[in-house]
């Protein structure tokens, strides 16, 4: 990989070779505005036609909930993964019983269950507004000018589209870190209906352990339905259908789906910030919260359903977070960023007019990420974090001292709802916040130091939970005071508001200021980018649709090989070589109907697709636009794609849609589903 910068360089120096796009660390999260097609023919052989373009990208969808999906039949089915789902599962269980943990399976369209909160959004048009978002933007504007302008430039444009079509929901996408903006429009639908989602423990084997590993033995998926005027969607123009001649190693697939973010294009000085502050901070918390929910939740098995979904979602970004900052720590991953940027600089100050306007990007945006590792910690701890207390004490100084009325009216509101119960839990996260606050602030610091004293965090508890901030008319008579009757209350949680407060909204102007600066700086970094290199590179995920072509390929690891596809023999193997002790146990339907099941049959595959959290419930396609299979995760190695694409390890990991047909047809009773999706039925 450390060749990657100087074959860029020698590809760009020849014309911008095709082939050479292979090995761009930037990745191939192509847009749909910009598809790659003469690099698609010359890579792959394949000639991607407009019509082809145009059904995979209304065949695709995304969830507002932060996940993709897909149109898997006429009827309006939609195609994800389980996990993108659960929580809302868990939701609409009735009394007595757990959907999540034992799975549902609709008998027929009338017994489909309504998922409140799901929204599926299609996109159905794209505009380049680069020129509207940058109107008025003058030589000479601050970095807040700027800021400030673009904003409501972005907002007028919504606010047309709106007007012109409010069928649809707009939004304003920036790529390339503002060097390019596109109008987006989307249909929705709010109307979907739970079809299938089977037992949690099936999408889930193998637990936290087998999380961003493979090979891997999850059947992660589930079935929604888009209902329009209270029938299902009408979806025969748009939607993929089922492989049924499968796949094989080498054979060339597409990844549809909505990549959430990733960091390619930053410096190696905003790089090092967040491997320095910013990611430590937030795996410290992971580790500590996960570790005390795990406590409680052992204790109680009513506190363990409460908190399942949300520690299954936690321990996914715990190791998420540890491979993202494994990344950073990586001095080869580092090594490529270096050369890579070093020659980007190169191509900009070899030209007088690119260096004239982008020359100090570098330099400026390393001064930002400078004061961005005084700011961070600061801009994190002061908060209430979680305290329902200092909550209730920042909220009662803000029903005070706001300037606004209406500033203060809701505050008001704020302040006099009720806490909940004091619990042996929340004392724990409380004191964990604070002992972190004090390592990353230091034990001088001012908020601190009110809430604290001299104490350390264990022992000042006593003192905070003392608080008559507890007494609810205690808070109705210091709301309707002023601030010196806050003062004279003499309370510790309600001085270390007040100490918070101020310097909070300093943290929160210096980061704003910072974060302007930093946008700014960025944009004409990816400014450069455009300048330098054109459309042939993609731009970092935004949440927004992509499509990432790549191979299906096995690759080396641990001594051995990976194989590109696992089978259910290797599920019942690894159940029970770990004798079904949990998180390698089989839900009850697959210890019985064992006999059932094709053991032969693909379970899991990977391929070299470029994906990043978002891209889960995506479809995996063939170049007949027909699914194969379905994303629902990577491999450790594919968390450090965050900052530099390599695909010599990193793999997407996908369930087979032959797991899913054996799933429905032996193990869940629900032939009448596999039946629509591979399409003997009307």
């Amino acid at each position: 990989m450390n060749r990657n910068a100087t074959l860029l360089g020698l590809a760009l120096a020849l014309g911008f070779s095709l082939r050479a796009q292979e090995n761009l660390e930037l990745g191939k999260m192509w847009t749909f505005e910009n598809p790659p097609l003469e690099y698609w023919k010359e890579a792959h052989g394949f000639q991607a036609s407009q019509e082809w373009l145009d059904k995979v990208r209304l065949s695709s969808l995304r969830m507002a909930s932060g996940c993709s999906a897909s149109f898997v039949s006429p009827k309006g089915l939609v195609m994800t993964n389980h996990h993108c789902v659960r929580d809302m599962v868990s939701q609409v269980s009735p009394r007595g019983k757990d959907w999540v943990k034992d799975g549902f399976v609709a008998k027929n369209m009338e017994d489909e269950v309504q998922l409140p909160g799901c929204v599926l959004q299609q996109l159905v048009a794209m505009k380049d507004v680069t020129a509207q978002i940058n109107e008025g933007i003058k030589e000479g504007d601050s970095d807040a000018d700027v800021s400030s302008k673009r904003d409501a430039n972005q907002k007028k444009v919504v606010a047309d589209a709106m007007a012109k079509d409010p069928a649809h929901f707009h939004q304003v996408t920036k790529l390339f870190q503002g060097a390019q903006f596109q109008l987006y429009s989307y249909k929705r639908w709010e109307d979907v209906r739970l079809v299938v989602a089977p037992n949690l423990q099936t999408s889930h084997f193998g637990g936290d352990p087998d999380n961003f590993v493979y090979p891997r033995y999850c059947i992660d998926f589930s079935f929604v339905r888009c209902y329009e005027n209270g029938k299902p969607a009408d979806s025969k123009s748009n939607y993929f259908k089922w492989c049924t001649t499968g796949i094989k190693d080498g054979d060339l697939v597409f990844v549809t789906g909505n990549p959430g973010q990733t960091n390619r294009l930053k410096t190696l000085a905003q790089l090092e910030v967040m491997r320095d502050v910013q990611y430590p901070i937030r795996l410290q918390e992971l580790d500590n919260q996960i570790a005390i929910y795990h406590k409680f939740m052992a204790q109680d098995p009513q506190v363990e359903q409460q908190l399942r979904t949300q520690v299954l979602g936690l321990e996914n970004s715990q190791k998420a977070f540890r491979g993202y900052l494994g990344g950073l720590q990586d001095p080869s991953l580092f090594a490529a960023k270096k050369k890579a940027e070093e020659a980007f600089q190169k191509k900009v100050m070899a030209d007088p007019a690119l260096k004239a306007k982008f020359g100090q990007v570098w330099a400026k945006l390393a001064d930002i990420a400078a004061q961005q590792r005084i700011w961070a910690p600061r801009g994190k701890f002061y908060n209430p974090g979680n305290s329902a207390i200092l909550t209730r004490a920042a909220t009662i100084v803000r029903a005070v001292t706001a300037k606004e009325e209406k500033d203060r009216k809701q505050a008001k509101q704020m302040a006099t709802r009720p806490l909940p119960a004091r619990s042996e839990m929340g004392k724990e996260l409380l004191t964990d916040t604070l002992v972190r606050a004090r390592q990353a602030l230091g034990a001088e610091d001012e908020f601190l130091g009110a809430l604290l004293g001299k104490e350390t965090p264990a022992k000042a508890l006593d003192g905070i939970l003392a608080s008559k901030l507890y007494d609810d008319e205690t808070v109705k008579k210091l709301i309707a005071g002023d601030e010196q009757g806050l003062k004279d209350l003499n309370d510790r949680v309600l001085n270390a508001a007040l100490v918070m407060l101020p310097v909070a909204e300093r943290a929160q102007v210096e980061i704003a200021k910072l974060t302007a600066e930093e946008n700014a700086q960025s944009a004409l970094l990816g400014q450069a980018l455009f300048a330098c290199y054109g459309t042939k590179v993609s731009p970092d995920a935004t949440f927004t649709l992509r499509i990432q072509d790549g191979v299906v390929k096995g690759y080396p690891y641990n001594g051995t090989l990976a194989p590109w596809r696992t089978t259910f023999y290797g599920l019942y193997a690894r159940a029970t070589e770990f004798d079904g002790r949990h998180p390698f146990d089989l839900a009850k339907p697959w210890v019985e109907r064992k006999d059932r099941i094709d053991l032969t049959k693909s379970l899991n595959f990977v391929s070299t697709n470029d994906i990043i959290g978002g891209n889960s419930g995506s479809p995996i396609v063939t170049k007949d636009a027909e699914v194969i299979g379905l994303i629902f995760d990577g491999n450790m190695e594919m968390l450090p794609n965050n900052f530099l694409y390599r695909s010599d390890v990193p793999r997407s990991v996908s369930v087979h849609g032959d797991a899913m047909i054996e799933a429905l047809t032996k193990v869940y009773d629900a032939q009448w589903i596999a039946d629509e999706l591979i399409g003997t039925r009307g």
